[in-house]
């Protein structure tokens, strides 16, 4: 693992290097939104902030949220807006206007009225009667640690095994923005520090969150970071790394006091000499 040593002013000068120069000015508007969404739900942590960062890159590629634009991914040639999204049964929704009051919307670029319903249920906000809610920057931000939380197991397994094409589907249901997204991840993991909490590391905690939560939040973190999500072994692998590591921190330290010891004994011999 690599310590990065970074204060605010240098988180947010790599995140804008992770992305376009114009979402400079969104990205000191927002970060913090998104952040503050993160820890609400348990997952600043630095693979599951990759993630998100990822993601929005994908899906909005200037750090803001945003409606969906009409392209041929929704909208048939001669047809009216969205009209191949009003019919589309695995998004819920129910033929026209579905289509278009159910586009993507936000930092996720929520979609269909299945998920306009359940995600708003969860967040007690009516998406249904008034969809572009789904732009409000803190309801978007919300939406998008929901929905990578509802995943998190998943998509850390995928990030664990370097899967970043399984990782991009659980998201987005499809491989679009695949690209982005694997180049704003990788270059994010190089740059970005391992923090158990990004949002405790770099601004001010003002979410009332019990202590308990935090130090579990803490303690997977680990486990996330190092071990088989799914292993059935995985509190004695964290109890057998935590020793290790400490093992290793303690033998650090005796050889650092050994070294120290016999340089005092040498300066101690080369003072007698010059009394001499």
């Amino acid at each position: 693992m690599t310590y990065i040593l970074m204060n605010k002013n240098d988180l947010y000068k790599n995140v804008k290097s992770l992305f376009h120069p114009t979402a400079s000015k969104n990205i000191d508007k927002y970060l913090e939104i998104v952040i503050k969404s993160l820890y609400k739900y348990n997952i600043d942590y630095k693979k599951m902030v990759s993630m998100a960062l990822s993601t929005i890159a994908a899906e909005t590629g200037r750090f803001e949220p945003i409606s969906e634009y009409i392209s041929k991914y929704n909208t048939s040639p001669g047809g009216h807006p969205f009209d191949l999204y009003d019919n589309k049964q695995s998004l819920g929704n129910k033929g026209y206007p579905d289509g278009s009051r159910f586009k993507g919307r936000g930092f996720i670029q929520l979609t269909g009225r299945y998920n306009y319903t359940y995600y708003g249920k969860k967040l007690g906000v009516n998406l249904v009667s008034d969809p572009d809610k789904a732009c409000d920057p803190k309801i978007a931000a919300d939406l998008l640690s929901l929905f990578l939380k509802n995943k998190e197991d998943l998509i850390l397994n995928a990030l664990n095994n370097n899967d970043l094409k399984k990782a991009r589907r659980l998201v987005n249901g499809g491989y679009h923005g695949l690209t982005v997204f694997s180049k704003v991840y990788n270059k994010s993991i190089k740059i970005l520090p391992d923090k158990d909490s990004y949002y405790e590391e770099f601004f001010k905690t003002d979410i009332n969150r019990p202590k308990e939560q935090r130090i579990q939040c803490k303690s997977s973190c680990i486990s996330r970071n190092s071990i088989d999500f799914h292993s059935t072994d995985n509190n004695f692998n964290i109890n057998k790394q935590l020793s290790s590591r400490l093992g290793s921190e303690t033998n650090n330290r005796n050889t650092r006091n050994s070294r120290s010891s016999i340089w005092s004994i040498f300066i101690q011999f080369i003072k007698q000499i010059i009394r001499k």
